[in-house]
Protein backbone atom coordinates (compact mmCIF):
# COMPACT_ATOMS: atom_id res chain seq x y z
CA UNK A 1 0.00 0.00 0.00
CA UNK A 2 0.95 3.43 -0.85
CA UNK A 3 1.68 6.19 1.73
CA UNK A 4 -0.91 8.66 2.00
CA UNK A 5 -1.05 11.61 -0.02
CA UNK A 6 -1.70 15.35 2.45
CA UNK A 7 -5.28 15.73 0.95
CA UNK A 8 -6.10 11.58 1.82
CA UNK A 9 -5.22 12.82 5.72
CA UNK A 10 -6.82 15.70 5.43
CA UNK A 11 -10.18 13.73 3.99
CA UNK A 12 -9.68 10.73 6.69
CA UNK A 13 -9.44 14.09 9.35
CA UNK A 14 -12.68 15.63 8.32
CA UNK A 15 -15.05 12.32 8.24
CA UNK A 16 -13.58 11.72 11.63
CA UNK A 17 -14.28 14.97 12.77
CA UNK A 18 -17.56 14.89 11.44
CA UNK A 19 -18.02 11.43 12.97
CA UNK A 20 -17.76 12.88 16.55
CA UNK A 21 -19.68 16.20 15.85
CA UNK A 22 -22.22 13.92 14.94
CA UNK A 23 -22.42 10.96 17.81
CA UNK A 24 -21.99 14.38 20.02
CA UNK A 25 -25.04 16.03 18.89
CA UNK A 26 -26.67 12.64 19.21
CA UNK A 27 -25.60 12.19 22.63
CA UNK A 28 -26.41 15.99 23.37
CA UNK A 29 -29.56 15.94 22.06
CA UNK A 30 -30.73 12.50 23.53
CA UNK A 31 -28.82 12.71 27.58
CA UNK A 32 -27.94 16.33 28.05
CA UNK A 33 -24.84 18.45 27.76
CA UNK A 34 -23.86 18.28 31.20
CA UNK A 35 -24.89 14.63 31.20
CA UNK A 36 -22.71 13.39 28.55
CA UNK A 37 -19.02 12.86 29.00
CA UNK A 38 -16.27 13.67 26.25
CA UNK A 39 -15.90 9.80 27.29
CA UNK A 40 -19.51 8.76 26.25
CA UNK A 41 -18.70 10.76 23.39
CA UNK A 42 -15.42 8.57 22.58
CA UNK A 43 -16.96 5.45 22.89
CA UNK A 44 -20.19 5.84 21.17
CA UNK A 45 -17.62 6.72 18.08
CA UNK A 46 -15.24 4.20 18.72
CA UNK A 47 -12.07 6.11 19.79
CA UNK A 48 -9.65 6.92 22.73
CA UNK A 49 -10.76 9.65 24.58
CA UNK A 50 -7.19 10.83 23.85
CA UNK A 51 -7.45 10.54 20.26
CA UNK A 52 -10.85 12.58 20.37
CA UNK A 53 -8.63 15.40 22.40
CA UNK A 54 -6.46 15.34 19.05
CA UNK A 55 -9.65 16.70 17.53
CA UNK A 56 -11.04 19.35 20.26
CA UNK A 57 -9.64 20.42 23.56
CA UNK A 58 -12.51 20.08 25.35
CA UNK A 59 -16.47 19.40 25.34
CA UNK A 60 -17.81 23.21 24.93
CA UNK A 61 -15.08 23.44 22.06
CA UNK A 62 -17.23 20.60 20.51
CA UNK A 63 -20.32 22.12 21.48
CA UNK A 64 -19.36 24.91 19.97
CA UNK A 65 -18.83 23.69 16.82
CA UNK A 66 -21.83 21.60 16.29
CA UNK A 67 -23.83 25.01 17.14
CA UNK A 68 -21.65 27.07 14.64
CA UNK A 69 -22.60 24.15 12.31
CA UNK A 70 -26.30 25.04 13.11
CA UNK A 71 -26.09 28.36 13.30
CA UNK A 72 -24.27 27.99 9.08
CA UNK A 73 -28.28 27.45 8.36
CA UNK A 74 -29.24 30.56 9.83
CA UNK A 75 -26.39 32.67 7.99
CA UNK A 76 -27.58 30.70 4.42
CA UNK A 77 -30.74 31.54 4.96
CA UNK A 78 -30.11 35.21 5.25
CA UNK A 79 -28.02 35.54 2.72
CA UNK A 80 -31.10 34.00 0.72
CA UNK A 81 -33.84 36.01 1.96
CA UNK A 82 -31.82 39.09 1.72
CA UNK A 83 -32.50 39.59 -2.02
CA UNK A 84 -36.11 39.52 -1.17
CA UNK A 85 -37.46 42.93 -1.50
CA UNK A 86 -41.07 42.47 0.11
CA UNK A 87 -40.23 42.37 3.74
CA UNK A 88 -43.87 40.23 4.19
CA UNK A 89 -42.38 37.66 1.41
CA UNK A 90 -38.62 37.60 3.29
CA UNK A 91 -40.12 37.02 6.86
CA UNK A 92 -42.14 34.15 5.38
CA UNK A 93 -39.68 32.62 3.34
CA UNK A 94 -37.38 32.50 6.14
CA UNK A 95 -40.22 30.72 8.58
CA UNK A 96 -41.20 28.01 5.79
CA UNK A 97 -36.93 27.48 5.63
CA UNK A 98 -36.83 27.32 9.57
CA UNK A 99 -39.92 24.96 10.33
CA UNK A 100 -38.59 22.78 7.49
CA UNK A 101 -35.22 22.91 8.90
CA UNK A 102 -36.74 21.93 12.51
CA UNK A 103 -38.00 19.14 10.94
CA UNK A 104 -35.42 17.71 9.02
CA UNK A 105 -32.87 18.29 12.00
CA UNK A 106 -34.87 17.09 15.00
CA UNK A 107 -31.15 16.37 16.95
CA UNK A 108 -29.64 19.80 16.17
CA UNK A 109 -32.91 21.40 18.04
CA UNK A 110 -33.51 19.37 20.69
CA UNK A 111 -29.99 20.19 21.58
CA UNK A 112 -30.22 23.95 20.86
CA UNK A 113 -33.71 24.49 22.58
CA UNK A 114 -32.39 22.31 25.69
CA UNK A 115 -29.17 24.83 25.86
CA UNK A 116 -31.20 27.33 27.73
CA UNK A 117 -31.87 25.12 30.45
CA UNK A 118 -28.22 23.93 30.88
CA UNK A 119 -26.33 26.61 32.73
CA UNK A 120 -22.97 24.90 31.20
CA UNK A 121 -23.55 24.66 28.23
CA UNK A 122 -25.62 28.22 28.23
CA UNK A 123 -22.20 29.94 28.62
CA UNK A 124 -21.02 28.34 25.58
CA UNK A 125 -24.18 30.21 23.82
CA UNK A 126 -23.81 32.81 25.85
CA UNK A 127 -20.30 34.10 24.22
CA UNK A 128 -21.71 33.21 21.12
CA UNK A 129 -24.31 35.09 21.13
CA UNK A 130 -22.29 38.00 22.62
CA UNK A 131 -20.08 37.85 19.70
CA UNK A 132 -22.72 38.90 17.34
CA UNK A 133 -23.40 35.34 16.39
CA UNK A 134 -25.80 34.12 13.65
CA UNK A 135 -28.75 34.09 16.27
CA UNK A 136 -28.40 38.33 17.18
CA UNK A 137 -28.44 38.75 12.98
CA UNK A 138 -31.24 36.70 12.72
CA UNK A 139 -33.26 39.21 15.27
CA UNK A 140 -32.11 42.36 13.98
CA UNK A 141 -32.94 41.13 10.87
CA UNK A 142 -36.95 40.00 11.95
CA UNK A 143 -36.67 43.83 13.65
CA UNK A 144 -35.41 45.33 10.25
CA UNK A 145 -38.38 43.84 8.83
CA UNK A 146 -40.81 44.77 10.68
CA UNK A 147 -39.70 47.95 10.91
CA UNK A 148 -40.06 48.16 7.16
CA UNK A 149 -43.37 46.81 7.49
CA UNK A 150 -43.86 49.75 9.11
CA UNK A 151 -44.93 47.90 12.74
CA UNK A 152 -45.22 50.64 15.76
CA UNK A 153 -43.08 48.08 18.20
CA UNK A 154 -40.62 46.52 15.47
CA UNK A 155 -38.40 45.04 18.25
CA UNK A 156 -41.21 43.82 20.56
CA UNK A 157 -43.00 41.94 17.34
CA UNK A 158 -39.25 40.41 16.81
CA UNK A 159 -39.06 39.56 19.81
CA UNK A 160 -42.98 37.68 20.29
CA UNK A 161 -42.09 35.79 16.98
CA UNK A 162 -39.22 34.44 18.37
CA UNK A 163 -40.93 33.20 21.44
CA UNK A 164 -43.88 31.63 19.44
CA UNK A 165 -41.31 29.93 17.14
CA UNK A 166 -39.59 28.50 20.25
CA UNK A 167 -42.71 27.91 21.68
CA UNK A 168 -43.55 25.72 18.57
CA UNK A 169 -40.52 24.04 18.18
CA UNK A 170 -40.17 23.28 21.92
CA UNK A 171 -43.39 21.26 21.59
CA UNK A 172 -43.02 19.65 18.20
CA UNK A 173 -40.14 18.19 19.54
CA UNK A 174 -41.67 16.99 22.43
CA UNK A 175 -44.39 15.88 21.64
CA UNK A 176 -43.32 14.42 17.97
CA UNK A 177 -44.87 13.47 14.78
CA UNK A 178 -48.22 14.02 16.36
CA UNK A 179 -47.61 17.41 17.20
CA UNK A 180 -50.18 19.93 14.07
CA UNK A 181 -46.26 21.67 12.93
CA UNK A 182 -47.37 22.20 9.25
CA UNK A 183 -51.01 23.53 11.11
CA UNK A 184 -49.01 25.97 13.16
CA UNK A 185 -46.86 27.10 10.35
CA UNK A 186 -49.67 28.04 8.28
CA UNK A 187 -51.53 29.46 11.12
CA UNK A 188 -48.31 31.84 11.34
CA UNK A 189 -47.74 32.66 7.58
Amino acid sequence: MSPRTPAQFDAIRSKRIQEIKDAALRLFARDGYANTSISKIAREVGVSKGLLYNYFSSKEELLAAILEEGFAFAGELLAEVQSISDPVERLRTMIEHTFAHVAEQVDYWRLYTSLAFQPAAGEVVGRMMESGGTPQLVLEFTVDAFRQMQHPDPEREAWLLAAALDGIFMHYLQIGEEYPLEKMKRYLL
